[in-house]
């Protein structure tokens, strides 16, 4: 460089310092935040476009900010506070007379307000980069901090927060705790808390109760559990950096309060410098004095600023300078590139250009098309000026001319200025620039460009860049590139993907790839550009292959540029380009790849190059920085190279770390950094920076680091401890965190001067080490730290200066003078290693150290430091100063050293104490062995599969290693270790007293109770939900919200407030037992996306717990909960409405958490009603009494007549015929009541908190809590849930719920198909492929996301990720289906391959995998982990006998379908299996329904007829599939009108022929006719709903476990509803087919009996008892309507909450509207027949003996008893027969039991008055058994009751359960005279009225003469 070129900065410089002089006020138009007479001026808060408007957001900032202002004074002694503010409003909210803004944009905000993209996390934070003392970055608040009050508990008052976190900022200083370390030991070996000042006071707290300080400690670890609480009332004043949220803290921590020895970020990176010794040192206060006085200063003022429409004008070089190096064609092809491709739509562009004059060739024109691009492009200058002069002010000027035109000035514009030529009058314009209000970006083209070009960058806040005379460098296209619009919104700005530029020689290539990842994709360009005259020769391939070439691209030939746009998303993965050089000359080709955000809800990875500062001075280095980001997570593991350019010469490569040492100063932050020193000459360089990930590597971090403000998790408050909310986890999940992409971004330029010419001297130093830490073992210290390089952070020092001191201050502040210690042996290694180095202090260390005071100090600690020196003996700084625990003296016995002694004790104890436990236990477990083996016949079938998984369980116990004791429980609690080091607990009741004293914890988290509540619901029982019982709270719980519900944000805070409230309901109603721990909201994917919403895993809405949707029939708010199985059996659902959960039934049902508990009480511990409103009175002992529970809750008995539109209340009168009250008559419960159960009778009443117990349960009244749990109470079936059984009551409260909330998105599925060498076996490859093309073409739902992958011994993509959008990828799915078979079979290459697919495009979070396999695989174990972690659901098909064994444990795992299909293709099992893996996320009108399924081997040309029916529900995208096994068969179809169908398309290779019938099918029967001979045939039939208004019948069938272990028997169930509706009547037949290839036939019944627990609810069952072998059985169930089958008029659901009818107030009944009655008018549709066939998956069996099968089932229990008075001393009984095998065939005989007493009937039945029954012969299962007797033997009078229940037995003697018990109550009235004499009737007349199941009234009455008047109630 000449002289000339360091001249010009000088006079320049100059200039600016007289700027300042005259005004400086200008200069904060451009410079940031100003420090002016003691405040900051020119602070600017912006909030991200991203952010929906909330006028609240606005006040709490200026509340905050002025709160911060005074606070800040006082904390800097009265010296700074807060003048003036800008908030910069986005342009997404509406405009509110805001001004405009000037050089403000959100990228320059030193506070930006934000949401975490996607994670739910909110702490307030300061991105800080730097050293210390050095300003951050910015400092982020997301809206939820700003908003929610609630968050002040925990984190300090807002204004208090900010200080915190300006002092990060502003200051560069860090966190005064630590939340890794938060105790260390002291120098005077004590325990602390990591605090300043060590003033601040509090308790340790174990498990949230006080503790000594050694209980905390264990083998110097911290314990988990533990925690320093702090008191709330303190006395000392400091420190803001460690926690403002203290009241009395008012100021920093100072030399003086300052604690050195923390293990703090504050020490290791200020070294141990105070933070009010770094903030003292710092310019602000160097420039500023303390303001006198004692007044306040003014209140912050604020100005809101918005943008407005962006105005971009181009000012373009065109001198002489621009001739040269083809400087004028690299300007055409980037200016090209940015208008048609990165200038956002709406943009105004204008362009100028200058020579020695300036010009306008463009006035501003609107974007808003391509033609209005290509105009644009239309005015570039195509020739350069022969002037040489350059005046850089007049295109400026000209520039501000074009802009000015909009709006009359340039506030808001954004320059884009391109200059070649020198210039020395730039000065001229810098007051007209600084007053514009618009920024300038500048562009130094070639050398020659004027030096002080970027004075005009600087003073705007705009960008800079260099472009350097080489022909192959890119850097002026990167520079366009990297301008954006400003706005911070990351979804709309355009990202380099690829840059790349090389000269080729003739006929040689470039060529390279490029990733376009699944967060980018939106408006993809590529660009290519060259040198000569025509185009070289371009080939590009996407990532499925497909071929592009120079014909697909936009040429441009006058300014030799190619482009390829897509504006849709370009496919994800990898792409190949080829540039081929067909000129005869070697010339530059160059490559760019820019696109934009995929999604609006998935924030791309992002890379922002910048450096240290502007310009630098040899020998100082210039610090490279690349920030790696996804939203504002780092991504971490990322390969990060800098290439810096020069002036002239090569370019530098550099590798960047964020290894948090050399340059980089936190390690895993994102921020990747570098020195360079590798200065070549003076002048510009410039800088880019390329970025790529393996996709195979994780990437993102778990948390986002900074400087978080401290949440204090709670207090110490008199004595109290008062924990607040938890605090919201920022973790990421694992597996989000595995993608790849590629990234470039130009850092712009930087200008280095005072580079020597010739070779440089060695003036560089090795860097300072940052990272260093001691650790003391035995008698020695172990340092580690990061090694620094011979120059830098490059190469290798020649050797280390380590020396120690027991004084802090000596080491500190004297380093030279400090112990040395030997390093003679260390031999420094390259830089970036990891060093290690050993050494006894004892060596160095004799005696006490003498203080440069003359005195000695006695400590227990020592203080390290190191530096680091080269070969020219350069030194580096001194590293951070680390610490480790001295040897301990003899007569000092140490904290951690008395709690192991303590703890060895214990633990001691604890062994013996233990084997006596086992002995015990073993002792009771054979005798419990014993005692089974006395069962009689009659113990139940259920209960000894029981004791036997007891016994198994104990025997796996006596594999105990040791005893703990599980906290807040006095039951002992014996943990074992079992299969692979797993641990288990088992409480032993024997136990009443804590025998051991040693806290669990001392050895080892307790980790096992999720994982033994995952085995329990693996070992059989069939559940899809997710929920599981951790430590007492629930977790896992999903509440769906139904895509039909309309989109209201509102709905989801509200589900939130309802189980926020419910939980410490729940908690007090179970004796503080259970709470609600954490809840997944699943969103319909049709609401829009939010940053907070993420992707589902394993949650579903097949999966939901709860499921709130649109009342149907409407109306019908009532919450209920399905229900199928019997007392005690998990229910289904719950099921809310939007009005129910947003508290507009309020006064019907009461409060939504109390409503939510009595719900949840059904769902999880399968309890009932308590109340019942078929009949709602009763006698008891000649008594009138309402049902309820308990009988204590007061009331009246009241009627409401209402006539002429007025009511009246009065009494109940009493019915002389029953003895109960009239019709009509209603128990009105007192608003005030003093009883507190039940909560299963009525939620609604204050005072009602708990469940009924044994104490206070009404066991006679008649609800279904007495009929289906032989009168038990709630309590009582609740306490022996296995929810009780593990867990022991809290002795805590427990924490809030936390809430993740969870959007469904596209389905995502990938195929992973077997293709071993069995899969030639009988045709199995050929079925394959008709079920894969029936899920392809019909199946799978449109918008889906579909790949498949095949495998063998090894794995084959057969197609990555493809959506599917129209028939044309289905079809080409079909193409990729296996033809070939061969090879070994490896489930877990199969599964791997992929998900390496899905991860392509997704994460596998919530993706589904179709796995089906016909081979074993003794491996499939080693990717179970795998597969957990992966959160994938996998179905999976198990084809032919010998698939692997632990298949189905994959979709156990994952909540994935099982399903089985034999070789006996007439079954059709394949095809049903793939036909039932539709969506369960998307709406039901969107789901493939099958109708039919069917399968016929036939001969000599048979025919194979039948009739498919169409219903009015369904219709639309109807597919009729027929397959074959030998040739194709002749089809013939007709439709309801009899009209021929042709157009079947025929596949021979696949054996199959589909019609799909365009648009909707028509209604009807449509009949069909197949002719073949010696072969099988198939048909299948899918449709969807003709409607999205009318939901159509839909059959679901399950069985109610996945096991079957013999005897046990299996339950087979069938849901048909129409919406909520049940279907009735219907003929429902399931087919089970067993792996011997027999099929079972059975009929399913919805009686209300025998496996059916409940009559007509439109859920058909059956029992499952004909087992002929073990393996697997496949399920399939067929449906059919007819004129007989009936929607029920839409009645409330039996298990619902109770309806308020009124309340008394003040004495007054307070009537509620009367329950709505729902009109089935109001639903469309006809009645009309229909056929329908459902999969119900498979079940395993076991243990079943081989032929002949002994009789071991019982007959099922009777359950629906009901009896009657017959005449005038008979009882007639009518009851469904059970079978001789449960429900299946005849009983041999009946016990009938009476008793007066219903407890003795119940528990001592074979001791009460049996009837005789030798008349009564069983009938056939199902049929009405009706029987008579006369009770004998028993007293049976007026005002007392008769209690009878029934018992089978079969014909080897096998009893079922005793019955429900019916109930006769005799009512004589008193006699009352005949007003007209009569003659006697011959027998008195019947009234029988009928309420519910098990419960009549019989009425016999006296008419006139004397006829007995006699009611009788049964139940």
């Amino acid at each position: 460089m000449t002289l000339r070129d360091n001249a010009s900065p000088v006079c320049s410089l100059k200039f600016v310092t007289l700027l300042v002089a005259l005004s400086p006020a200008l200069l904060f138009l451009g410079a940031g935040v100003q420090l002016q007479n003691n405040g900051y001026d020119g602070l600017l808060i912006a909030i991200n476009p991203q952010i929906s408007e909330d006028q609240n957001l606005i006040p709490n900032i200026k509340e905050m900010i002025t709160e911060a202002s005074f606070y800040l004074f006082n904390a800097t002694k009265r010296r700074l506070f807060f003048r003036n503010i800008k908030i910069l409003i986005p342009d997404t909210w509406k405009a509110n007379y805001y001004s405009k803004v000037k050089q403000e944009s959100y990228e320059k905000a030193n506070v930006i307000v934000t949401n975490w993209y996607g994670a739910p996390g909110g702490d307030p934070y300061t991105l800080q980069y730097r050293g210390c003392g050095k300003e951050g970055k910015y400092i982020h608040f997301t809206p939820d901090f700003l908003l929610n009050d609630d968050l002040i508990a925990g984190y300090g008052s807002r204004g208090r927060v900010f200080v915190h976190e300006w002092a990060h900022l502003r200051w560069g200083v860090f966190d005064e705790y630590n939340n890794e370390k938060p105790v260390y030991i002291n120098g005077q070996n004590q325990i602390k808390a990591t605090r300043c000042s060590s003033e601040i006071t509090g308790m340790f707290v174990c498990e949230k109760g006080p503790c000594p300080q050694e209980n905390c400690i264990i083998s110097k670890l911290f314990q988990e559990g533990c925690m320093f609480l702090y008191n709330s009332t303190q006395n000392a004043t400091a420190s803001i950096m460690f926690m403002q949220s203290l009241s009395s803290v008012v100021e920093f921590c100072n030399a003086s309060t300052h604690n050195q020895e923390a293990p703090n970020l504050q020490n290791q990176m200020c070294s141990l410098r105070s933070t009010w010794d770094v903030i003292s040192a710092s310019a602000d206060f160097n420039h500023s004095v303390a303001m006198n006085g004692t007044e306040l200063p003014p209140p912050p003022t604020f100005s809101l600023v918005q943008a407005g429409t962006k105005v971009v004008c181009l000012v373009l070089d065109v001198s002489s300078k621009m001739a040269e190096a083809g400087r004028l064609l690299w300007l055409q092809q980037a200016v090209e590139f940015y208008l048609m491709q990165i200038v956002e739509i709406h943009t105004f562009v204008g362009i100028a250009s200058f020579n020695s004059k300036g010009a306008i060739r463009a006035q501003l024109h609107q974007v808003n098309n391509d033609d209005d691009r290509k105009l644009l492009v239309s005015y570039l200058p195509a020739t350069v000026s022969d002037e040489t002069e350059t005046s850089i002010c007049s295109g400026l000027k000209k520039g501000f001319e074009v802009v000015e035109k909009l709006n009359g000035k340039a506030y808001g514009s954004v320059m884009i200025l391109v200059a070649s030529g020198n210039d020395g009058h730039i000065s001229n314009c810098l007051l007209t620039v600084l007053s514009s209000g618009s920024t300038i970006h500048t562009i130094a083209l070639g050398p020659s460009a004027a030096p002080n070009l970027e004075e005009l960058s600087h003073l705007t806040g705009g960008l800079k860049f260099f472009v350097p005379d080489k022909s192959n460098s890119n850097s002026m296209i990167d520079a366009f590139s990297r301008i954006s619009s400003g706005t911070g919104d990351i979804f709309r700005q355009h990202i380099q993907l690829e840059s790349m530029g090389e000269n080729v020689k003739p006929h040689h290539q470039l060529k390279n790839t490029v990733t376009v990842d699944n967060s980018v994709g939106n408006d993809t360009a590529f660009l290519v550009t060259w040198q000569t005259s025509g185009p070289p020769e371009i080939v590009l391939f996407d990532p499925n292959g497909r071929k592009y070439n120079t014909n697909n691209f936009i040429i441009n030939k006058a300014l030799r540029t190619a482009r390829l746009w897509f504006p849709g998303p370009a496919k994800p993965g990898l792409w190949t380009y080829t540039l081929n050089n067909t000129h005869h000359s070697l010339q530059a080709l160059k490559v760019t790849v820019i696109s934009c955000a995929s999604r609006s809800d998935m924030p791309p990875a992002t890379v922002e190059a910048f450096m240290q500062g502007g310009s630098t001075r040899f020998p100082h280095p210039m610090m490279i920085f690349a920030n790696v980001r996804k939203g504002f997570y780092p991504v971490l593991n990322a390969t990060v190279t800098a290439t810096i350019e020069p002036e002239t010469g090569d370019p530098v490569t550099l590798k960047l770390f964020d290894d948090g040492a050399g340059a980089d100063i936190i390690k895993n932050d994102g921020i990747y950094s570098r020195y360079f020193f590798s200065f070549a000459v003076n002048g510009r360089y410039s800088l880019k920076v390329h970025v790529s990930h393996s996709p195979s590597i994780n990437a993102l971090a778990h948390s986002i680091p900074g400087s978080h403000a401290m949440y204090i998790p709670g207090y110490i408050a008199n004595g109290n401890i008062q924990m607040n909310a938890p605090r919201k986890s920022m973790d990421r999940n694992e597996e989000e965190q595995k993608w790849g992409f590629s990234r470039i971004s130009s850092g712009g330029s930087f200008s280095v001067l005072g580079v020597p010419a010739g070779p440089h001297p060695d003036v560089f130093p090795p860097c300072k080490i940052i990272d260093l830490e001691a650790v003391k073992v035995e008698e020695e210290v172990t340092l580690s730290w990061t090694a620094p390089g011979e120059d830098f952070d490059q190469g290798r020092a020649n050797s280390y200066e380590i020396r120690i001191s027991e004084s802090l201050q000596n080491i500190q502040n004297d380093f030279n003078n400090a112990i040395l210690v030997n390093t003679s042996k260390l031999n420094p290694q390259q830089a970036g290693t990891k060093e290690t180095f050993k050494f006894s202090p004892k060596l160095f260390i004799n005696g006490h150290e003498h203080q440069p005071d003359g005195k000695t100090q006695e400590s227990h600690r020592i203080y390290v430091a190191i530096r680091a020196v080269d070969k020219n003996s350069l030194k580096s700084a001194v590293s951070n100063i680390a610490q480790a625990s001295l040897l301990i003296p003899h007569n000092s016995a140490p904290v951690f050293a008395r709690d192991y002694v303590i703890l060895k004790g214990v633990l001691t104890a604890m062994g013996l104490i233990g084997i006596i436990c086992l002995i015990i236990v073993v002792t009771h477990c054979i005798l419990n062995r014993k005692k089974s083996r006395q069962k009689t016949n009659g113990t139940k079938e259920i209960e000894k599969a029981q004791i036997r998984h007891k016994e198994k369980e104990r025997i796996r116990y006596e594999r105990d290693t040791d005893y703990r004791e599980l906290e807040g429980g006095k039951n002992m609690c014996l943990c074992i270790h079992i299969n692979r080091g797993k641990e288990r607990c088992l409480q032993n009741q024997h136990f009443s007293e804590r025998i051991i004293k040693g806290r669990c914890a001392a050895m080892g988290s307790f980790k096992s109770s999720v994982f033994i509540l995952v085995l329990h619901l693996l070992e059989g029982a069939l559940s899809n939900s997710l929920i599981q019982l951790n430590n007492n709270g629930y977790q896992g719980i999903v509440i769906a919200i139904d895509p039909n519900v309309p989109e209201d944000e509102t709905l989801i805070q509200q589900i939130k407030n309802m189980v926020t409230q419910a939980s410490p309901y729940l908690f007090e109603a179970t004796e503080k037992r259970f709470y609600f721990k954490n809840v997944a909201i699943l969103i319909p994917e049709k609401w829009k996306t939010k940053p907070e919403y993420v992707r589902p895993k394993l949650e579903t809405y097949k999966n939901a717990d709860v499921l709130v949707a649109e009342p149907n029939p409407p109306g019908n708010d009532e919450p209920y909960t399905e229900q199928i199985g019997n007392c005690g059996e998990k229910g289904e659902r719950i099921y809310f409405t939007p009005d129910f959960i947003a508290g507009k039934k309020l006064r019907q049902y009461g409060p939504q958490e109390r409503v939510f508990v009595r719900e949840w009480a059904h769902l999880r511990w399968g309890v009932f009603n308590e109340y019942n409103n078929d009949q709602k009175f009763y006698l008891s002992n000649g008594k009138r009494e309402a049902v309820r529970c308990s009988a204590t809750i007061t009331g009246k008995n009241v009627v409401n007549v209402c006539q002429g539109g007025r009511c009246v209340t009065r009494q109940c009168k009493i019915d002389k015929v029953t003895g109960l009250y009239e019709k009509g008559c209603e128990f009105i419960p007192a608003d005030r009541q003093m009883e507190k159960a039940s909560i299963m009778f009525s939620q609604s009443i204050d005072s009602v908190v708990t469940f009924c117990t044994e104490k206070n349960h009404n066991k006679e009244a008649p609800n279904q809590q007495n009929q289906k749990c032989n009168l038990r109470s709630t309590w009582e079936v609740i306490c022996n849930s296995e929810d009780f059984k593990t867990t022991t009551p809290m002795t805590t409260q427990p924490p809030k719920p936390t809430f993740s909330l969870i959007q469904i998105t596209q389905r995502i599925v990938c195929l992973v198909l077997d293709k071993s060498g069995s899969m030639t076996i009988g045709d199995r490859l050929k079925r394959l492929n008709q079920a894969g093309k029936l899920f392809l073409l019909q199946t799978v739902e449109q918008g889906s996301w579909v790949g498949m992958v095949t495998f063998d011994s090894v794995a084959h993509v057969q197609s990555e990720l493809i959506q599917i959008n129209s028939g044309t990828e289905r079809n080409a799915l079909t193409k990729r289906l296996p033809t070939a078979a061969a090879g070994g079979t490896s489930i877990c290459i199969g599964l791997r391959s992929a998900f390496t697919v899905i991860r392509k495009k997704y994460p596998t979070d919530g993706a589904e995998i179709v796995l089906l396999t016909d081979g074993e695989d003794n491996t499939i174990s080693a990717c179970f982990n795998e597969v957990k972690q992966s959160g994938a659901i996998i179905h999976t098909v198990a084809l032919g006998p010998s698939a692997a064994k632990e298949l189905e444990e994959l979709s156990k795992m994952t909540g994935g379908l099982q399903t089985y299909a034999s070789d006996q293709a007439q079954n059709n099992g394949l095809i049903d299996a793939f036909g039932a893996l539709s969506s369960g996320n998307g709406a039901v009108s969107q789901r493939s329904i099958q109708l039919e399924s069917k399968g016929l081997t036939l001969q000599n040309r048979q025919w194979m007829n039948g009739t498919v029916m169409v219903d009015s529900t369904v219709g639309n995208d109807t597919l009729l599939l027929i397959t074959w096994t030998v040739q194709p068969p002749q089809i013939l179809l007709w439709d309801p009108s009899g009209k021929l169908q042709n157009g079947f398309l025929v596949d021979t290779h696949a054996k199959m022929a589909y019609l799909q019938i365009p648009g909707t099918a028509k209604v009807g029967v449509w009949n069909y006719s197949l002719q073949a001979s010696s072969q099988t045939l198939t048909l299948t039939v899918t449709s969807r709903a003709s409607s999205v208004i009318l939901p159509p019948v839909t059959v679901t069938s399950k069985m109610n476990k996945d096991t079957g272990k013999f005897p046990s028997p299996m339950v087979v169930y069938a849901k048909i509803h129409q919406g909520s509706l049940p279907i009735l009547r219907a003929s429902v037949t399931a087919l089970i087919e067993s792996m011997n290839g027999n099929t079972v036939t059975l009929e399913l019944l919805d009686n209300g009996a025998g496996a059916d627990a409940t009559k007509d609810d439109g859920i058909y069952s059956r029992y499952f008892t004909a087992y002929d072998t073990n393996g697997r059985y496949s399920v399939k169930v067929r449906a059919l309507g007819g004129v007989r089958t009936a929607r029920r008029r839409a009645m409330p659901q039996q298990n619902r909450a109770r309806y308020i009818l009124g309340w008394i107030e003040n004495g007054e009944v307070k009537w509620n509207p009367p329950r709505p009655e729902v009109n089935e008018d109001g639903l469309q549709g006809k009645k009309v027949c229909f056929s329908r066939t459902a999969s119900g998956g498979s079940f395993v069996a076991s243990n079943v003996p081989k032929a002949p099968i002994p009789d071991l089932f019982p007959p099922c229990q009777i359950t629906d008893l009901k009896a009657k008075i017959q005449g005038e001393s008979l009882i007639n009984l009518t009851w469904t027969a059970p079978g001789d095998d449960y429900d299946h065939g005849r009983a041999y005989k009946y016990i009938i039991g009476i008793s007066n007493n219903i407890l003795d009937l119940r528990d001592k039945f074979s001791e009460s008055v049996q009837v005789n029954t030798t008349d009564l012969i069983p009938k056939e299962a199902s049929a009405k058994e009706v029987f008579v007797f006369k009770p004998e033997s028993i007293t049976f009078e007026n005002g007392t009751d008769l209690f009878i229940a029934v018992q089978a037995v079969d014909k080897v003697n096998l009893m079922s359960e005793i019955s429900n018990i019916a109930r006769v109550s005799l009512f004589i009235p008193p006699q009352t005279p005949p007003e007209t004499p009569s003659p006697s009737l011959p027998c008195p007349d019947i009234n029988v009225n009928s309420t519910i199941p098990g419960i009549h009234i019989l009425k016999l009455m006296w008419k006139w003469l004397g006829e007995l008047q006699l009611s009788v109630a049964l139940g």
